[in-house]
């Protein structure tokens, strides 16, 4: 499955497209496939180096 991450901070240009397992499901799990995603201030500030997280690999949080 595929996940948008960033492994440095800068401008949008350090985000980069990475390949991840697909999860293992359990009995009352689902797996959405998702066509579009929204970024919110805490996003870029994160990715501006504005709040110091990383790694972080935007998947998995729901």
């Amino acid at each position: 499955m595929k996940a948008i991450g960033l492994m440095q901070y800068g401008d949008k240009s350090v985000l980069q497209e990475i390949e991840m397992q697909t999860p293992l499901l359990g009995e009352n799990d689902v797996l959405l496939e998702v066509y579009a995603a929204g970024v919110n201030p805490v996003d870029w500030k994160i990715r501006e180096g504005l709040l110091h997280v990383l790694p972080i690999c935007y998947t998995r949080s729901v």
